[in-house]
């Protein structure tokens, strides 16, 4: 039988705000779409458990409510410790809405926790769903891919 990487894939249907400004807090996920060699410890949190290079590719729904020029983080944190080099920031203006792939590469030890972390200047910000229509199936507001690098 072939080797099977780890991988976990993660899908959110919810709006997920700036609670605090300037203050990190993790991205939940409402539904593990896959899941094989890693535990889900919480909706936040998800425990691998093979040491490894682990891909991290996720692509979230930002919206700006209202306001302008604010600025949005998400990155990579494992064991809530956020990983070096890997935050992806955008500039949002004027009520705009982005969708945008990020990906990241990190090495993860065996029993450490992955986490997704964001952090806004501005409680407007927010990742967000899109209504289904028109045939068009629901975007959910956040989508992430984990999988181990062979």
């Amino acid at each position: 039988m072939p080797y099977l990487n780890p991988r976990l894939a993660l899908t959110d249907t919810t709006t997920q705000v700036i609670v605090t400004p300037g203050v990190q807090q993790a991205i939940s996920f409402n539904t593990v779409d896959s899941v094989r060699k890693f535990i889900v410890v919480s909706p936040t949190e998800f425990e691998v458990i093979e040491s490894g290079f682990y891909l991290i590719a996720y692509t979230p729904q930002i919206q700006l409510a209202s306001g302008a020029n604010q600025v949005l983080n998400i990155y990579p944190a494992v064991d809530g410790v956020p990983v070096p080099n890997s935050n992806n920031r955008w500039k949002i203006s004027n009520n705009n809405d982005f969708t945008v792939a990020c990906l990241n590469n990190v090495f993860i030890d065996s029993g450490s926790a992955i986490q997704l972390y964001m952090n806004g200047d501005n409680s407007n910000l927010r990742i967000t769903n899109v209504a289904a229509g028109g045939g068009i199936p629901l975007t959910p507001s956040i989508i992430c891919v984990i999988q181990k690098q062979s």
